[in-house]
């Protein structure tokens, strides 16, 4: 093969700026290349059939004989590699469509719909295709960061005259800055190996090669079958695996932690085994998935089938969930304490879906599983669920009492896990078991007709919802208007989990100070009750407790919460003062066990603070009789989030203040801290 450097140019791309298209830095390289891998197969799957069939494997070549077909960079790929044994890893899909589509404008071809050219020569170039992944092109990205650039595409399609052509072209991104880069002269790091018509110089186009002979050629060195008979599809071949790089992302484990590496960041095909499962393990040899919605995977791993008696304990548990949520939508009475799980649906019922739906945007499957049931005992020995996430430290791992609930939509690849986060915000812990959990969206419902001029099914919005990464959703504007879809499912989840839970966990710890704290908030929050989702529910903390009581330097109460809009509110609170002190309001983020103060989402979240006070009204101001007094109170502002009231009354006083609260983020509890400020 040939190949075809790049010239600089305006507004031209280069390799180092490419590779941070994709900014996703909390999941291991391993982890992302299959989920954006399988992700292109299960898009490209054939409609007539009922799987997808994929093999992923790793395999040593020897340089020289793969040198030899990248002309220009054949002698620094042997001075580099050639003394030791590389490694490769592939991932090869059968029925599918293969990379089908033209590549030359001189053959009129429409190049935007074209999936050879979208993945080999493009770059951030949508999916159309109903219920696909995302866009084709940054999530590739993570293919060149597990080597040292090159990445190999090999293809079988069937032409429109029903013969069937192979082809086989590769691509460099790097970043040609760094002292390793293959090709220190191509400044932009960016690079193409392919067939090149005779006498064109090196920067001219080149074109995948469609000689079987070189395309088995380079086969054979890497240890990979060519398809056969009337097969189709892709192989990505990525050569030079960089183990260094891959296994950097693991927690640097410290001495006085005393914790052993997880066994199978030692093997890439372990780790590759386990990635298979943790994102895809719903959807392997799944039938309720092909009854609903179409072909489920079947997968092998060099070559050696995978199958769900093989997956961690807690990817079986998952795997059994979301059938169930599955089949709940033909069968409401599935799923209850008395079968071990539970599934409930989640309902919007205000601008979400079509006026003429019942409102049910998806299905909440949950369970409760203890050490024995997730084989944490001998002779099993499983490790501890969140070591299974890269949660591996000694205190992390000491307890079983996470909640963790993972999310999907259709094409069934788990979007991503939350962990004691916001999807069971408030929901308490057992102390002994996990709750587990899988929210599976009802993609077909069709949306609010205020949106249904950009998108119109469910699975669309929350397809839009996900960076190119595929590992989050966040709320998005559709059609000139804020969508909160996203964090409204978040809340109505943990909610659901707070109806079910809150009295076994109490009982089971004995927890008084939970049941009171859950009527407390009934009495001072009579405005949020059921059937107000979005709306966040206030919590109070500080200088709460009983107003009647003298003893407190300072007495909190939130007396009223009034609705303006959907963004903000007024809080209306009284605060008793003993003489000359000083005090600060802050609205702080609920995090269940714990305030997250303003100053420690500053500093480790990469987004806005939540909550904005707008206004601040010192409404009235009593003495211990409940007489209107004259006083200096002062207020100041010092962030967003608090105001600070200073107090120079030498007598008992009694405060009620209005406090004008914007909510930028529906999904995350605010919560009301009123504390004494040191003269």
């Amino acid at each position: 093969m040939r190949i075809q450097l790049t010239r600089q140019e305006r507004m031209g791309e280069n390799g180092k700026g490419l590779l941070r298209l994709l900014q996703n830095e909390s999941l291991p390289l391993i982890d992302l290349f299959i989920r954006e891998a399988i992700q292109n197969s299960l898009d490209a799957t054939l409609d007539n059939k009922k799987e997808t069939i994929i093999d992923v494997g790793v395999s040593e070549f020897k340089t020289e004989d793969l040198a030899k077909y990248f002309g220009g960079a054949e002698e620094i790929l042997v001075n580099r590699y050639g003394n030791t044994n590389p490694k490769a890893i592939y991932l090869s899909d059968k029925n599918t469509s293969g990379l089908t589509g033209g590549i030359r404008d001189e053959e009129n071809s429409d190049l935007y719909n074209s999936k050879i050219y979208k993945l080999i020569y493009g770059i951030s170039m949508n999916q159309t295709k109903s219920g696909a992944g995302g866009s084709w092109g940054l999530g590739k990205t993570s293919f060149f960061r597990l080597g040292n650039g090159i990445v190999i595409y090999y293809t079988r399609v069937q032409l429109d005259n029903g013969e069937y052509e192979e082809r086989m072209a590769a691509s460099l991104i790097e970043d040609s800055t760094k002292e390793d880069a293959l090709l220190k002269d191509n400044t932009r790091g960016l690079a193409w190996w392919g067939f090149k018509e005779s006498g064109k110089d090196e920067y001219d186009e080149t074109y995948p090669i469609t000689n079987k002979d070189e395309i088995h050629g380079i086969l054979r060195v890497l240890g990979v079958e060519p398809y056969k008979n009337n097969e189709t599809g892709t192989t990505v071949l990525i050569p030079f695996i960089d183990e260094k790089r891959i296994n950097s992302h693991d927690i640097a484990y410290e001495e006085n932690e005393k914790t052993a590496r997880n066994w199978w960041e030692d093997s890439l095909s372990e780790r590759i085994e386990m990635a298979i499962q943790k994102w895809y393990g719903i959807r392997i040899l799944n039938k309720d998935y092909q009854d609903k919605y179409g072909p489920y995977l079947n997968i092998s791993i060099n070559g050696k089938p995978f199958l769900p008696k093989d997956f961690q304990t807690i990817f079986q548990k998952l795997r059994e969930l979301y059938s169930y949520a599955l089949r709940s939508e033909n069968d409401p009475k599935i799923g209850n304490q008395a079968d071990g799980f539970w599934v409930k649906t989640i309902q919007i019922n205000r601008m979400a879906l079509s006026k003429s739906s019942q409102k049910i945007v998806g299905d909440l499957a949950f369970t409760t599983l203890n050490k024995e049931e997730l084989s944490m005992l001998a002779p099993d020995n499983e490790p501890h669920p969140l070591s299974l996430f890269g949660q591996t430290t000694t205190n992390e791992i000491k307890e079983l009492n996470s909640k963790i609930i993972a999310y999907t939509r259709k094409p069934a690849m788990i979007v991503d896990y939350d962990i004691d986060g916001i999807w069971t915000q408030n929901v308490p812990s057992f102390e002994d078991r996990i709750i587990l959990g899988i929210f599976v969206p009802r993609s077909g419902e069709v949306l609010h007709e205020d949106f249904q001029e950009e998108l119109y099914y469910l699975d669309d919005y929350l397809r839009k919802s996900e960076n190119a990464d595929h590992a989050s959703w966040v709320d998005v504007t559709v059609n000139n208007k804020r969508a909160t879809i996203v964090s409204r499912i978040k809340g109505n989840v943990a909610k659901s989990l707070n109806e079910e839970f809150s009295d076994d966990v109490e009982s089971s710890k004995g927890s008084k100070s939970s049941a009171l704290g859950r009527k407390l908030g009934n009495i001072i929050l009579p405005s949020f009750k059921k059937g107000t989702s979005g709306q966040p529910p206030i919590n109070t903390t500080g200088g709460g407790g009983n107003p009647g009581k003298r003893k407190r330097r300072i007495n909190y109460s939130l007396e009223k919460q009034e609705r303006i809009n959907e963004n903000v509110i007024l809080l209306y609170n009284s605060i008793e003062l003993q003489s000359e002190i000083d005090f600060e309001m802050s609205i702080d983020i609920n995090m269940g066990n714990q305030i997250f103060s303003h100053e420690k989402w500053i500093k480790d979240m990469e987004k806005p603070y939540p909550f904005t006070i707008k206004n601040v009204n010192v409404q009235q101001i009593a003495d211990e009789n409940n007489k209107l007094i004259e006083n200096d109170l002062l207020t100041n502002f010092f962030v967003q989030n608090k105001v600070t009231f200073l107090n120079s009354s030498l007598d008992p006083i009694q405060v009620k203040v209005m406090l004008e609260v914007e909510i930028n983020d529906l999904s995350i509890l605010p919560a009301i801290q009123v504390k004494e400020v040191k003269k």
